[in-house]
């Protein structure tokens, strides 16, 4: 059986990438005053990173087309595809998941499983990485699937952003906690597992990386590490310094710019880490 995997741009995974393992990419949008976006395809994520802070209006995202995930669907069946697995953005976080539910029904030739991976960013790009090898080493449709339920419980992302601003213009934060994190430097600590996203604070950016530090040596041991962040190249050498006891020798670790549909509410600065645990 010819097993297809799609997703959607909030995986984080390059266009090379993409081609390698045969993944169809659904781009998000992303809304900047009367203006929409495709996520990855009109939008450079340096610009975009650059541009954000002086934005008079918010950006905003939403999540792709029902004709959007219906094309991809029937493009994969066109070429031969014999069943589709969707792996998308976790649904506590978006709506995406839901809009390819719904594209399914439009689809009636070729069988269709929508995946909740319970993650973000590489968090779900590594999960789609997995599905894609396994679907062209011929691993059969059970299988896969088993391996992502066991993956989703097995990933973790953890990341400091730089400041509570863009949570708060996004509605994440409220507006007096914004304001008093800017005024004593808060960092905040963003963790997300399994669907469920947490926060906590640090004073300074060395003090949420040694906590960050301090979680991910918990973990141990772990499977491999990847990277991700807005703008934060220099942020991201810092961490992968400080988590190097903890990278496994016999993987290796992506990095990736946060793309904008997620990097909107977080703003530029932040910077993370994947963590998938043994």
């Amino acid at each position: 059986m010819k097993i297809k995997i799609v997703t959607d741009s909030t995986c984080d995974l390059s266009a090379e990438l993409a081609r390698e393992w045969d993944v169809t990419v659904v781009p998000a949008y992303i809304n900047i005053g009367e203006k929409s976006f495709l996520d990855g395809v009109d939008l450079s994520r340096q610009d975009f990173y650059h541009r954000l802070p002086d934005y008079p209006q918010s950006p905003t995202t939403s999540a792709p087309g029902l004709a959007a995930f219906a094309s991809a669907y029937e493009k994969s069946a066109d070429e031969g595809a014999q069943g589709i697995i969707s792996i998308h953005v976790a649904e506590s976080l978006s709506t995406t998941i839901n809009v390819a539910r719904k594209a399914k029904e439009m689809v009636s030739h070729v069988p269709i499983w929508v995946v909740d991976s319970g993650q973000v960013s590489l968090g779900l790009g590594l999960q789609v990485l997995a599905a894609a090898k396994a679907a062209i080493q011929g691993q059969n449709l059970e299988v896969i699937l088993q391996e992502l339920a066991d993956l989703r419980k097995r990933t973790y992302l953890y990341a400091v952003v730089d400041t509570l601003e863009f949570l708060r213009r996004s509605g994440r934060v409220a507006r007096y906690r914004a304001i008093l994190g800017s005024m004593v430097k808060i960092k905040p600590i963003i963790s997300f597992h399994d669907g469920i996203i947490k926060m906590e604070m640090a004073v300074t950016t060395n003090k949420a990386f040694k906590r960050i530090s301090e979680i991910v040596s918990s973990l141990a041991p772990l499977e491999c590490i990847s990277f991700v962040h807005t703008l934060a190249l220099s942020k991201v050498d810092e961490l992968q310094k400080l988590l190097s006891p903890f990278i496994p020798g016999s993987s290796k670790s992506l990095t990736s710019e946060v793309t904008p549909a997620i990097g909107a509410h977080i703003g530029p600065g932040a910077a993370g880490v994947i963590c998938v645990r043994s």
